[in-house]
């Protein structure tokens, strides 16, 4: 089985409002091939290249599976022209039913559902074998989760915003949750079965017996049009709790070229 990180996600916000820099995981089991969610507007362009250089064609796409119904998780779905899209049957109820979520793009539900691709995930399912859909609600009432069991790697959830970043998964405080209880009962059990996680917006994360530890470092650049200033642009960096750049057993996940160093 192979797991790349297409997308790092990526913490923090601006005055004006959110970055919405999540993640976007991509897995090959030799059979399928399997997105997991789709990023926001403006990564749209640059998907195809990323896939592009670990040599998948859009096409190729079998599965997007979307955790939940955010517009940074789901809004680039419509790219994959042969895609089944997974989505849990309750976050679907959430969806139509006047959640009030400012984050939900309610017309591209109709958009999805014309496809006829959009399936709904009744209850947890194996999704192909050694992957897993589970509950992990809180940020929204019907998130799901992918649970990776697979002997050469560790037990690992690519939890989406579940766990939106390090201090979530240290602490179980949760901002921005539908049920902020919900969240800190999910992040327990999270705890309790998985030893990696990677979230909707943070490096990866490992769970050890004295704390939970980022194994790897990200930078994002911002670039400004030429002539605007003196600076043509600066990073955003954070670093890996350990020190280090990256760890042995999530070297194969992460390719630096995505972290843009």
């Amino acid at each position: 089985m192979e797991i790349k990180v297409l997308f790092q996600g990526f913490p923090g916000k601006l005055q004006r409002g959110f970055l919405g820099w999540s993640s976007m995981i991509y897995i090959s089991t030799g059979k399928q091939k399997i997105l997991v969610d789709t990023g926001s507007f403006g990564d749209a362009p640059e998907i195809p290249k990323r896939l592009a250089q670990i040599n998948v064609k859009m096409e190729e796409i079998d599965t997007v599976f979307l955790s939940h119904f955010h517009y940074d998780h789901i809004i680039n779905a419509h790219l994959f022209p042969k895609a089944t899209y997974l989505l849990s049957r309750i976050e679907a109820e959430y969806v139509t039913g006047g959640s009030g979520d400012w984050a939900v793009p309610e017309y591209y539900f109709s958009h999805l559902e014309k496809t006829g691709r959009l399936k709904f995930m009744e209850s947890e399912m194996l999704i192909a074998e050694g992957i897993r859909s589970i509950y992990t609600p809180g940020h929204t009432p019907g998130l799901m989760s992918l649970l990776i069991e697979d002997e050469s790697m560790p037990t690992t959830l690519i939890a989406s915003d579940a766990v939106k970043n390090i201090v979530e998964l240290q602490t179980g405080n949760v901002p921005m949750a539908w049920d902020t209880k919900v969240s800190k009962q999910t992040i327990e059990n999270i705890k309790d079965r998985v030893t990696r996680v990677i979230p909707g917006h943070d490096r990866i994360l490992h769970i050890e017996k004295d704390g939970v530890i980022a194994c790897h470092s990200v930078k994002e650049r911002i670039q400004l049009p030429a002539g605007i200033s003196e600076v043509t642009g600066f990073d955003l960096g954070i670093s890996s709790t350990t020190g280090a750049e990256e760890c042995p057993c999530c070297k194969s996940v992460i390719d630096r070229r995505q972290l843009h160093e």
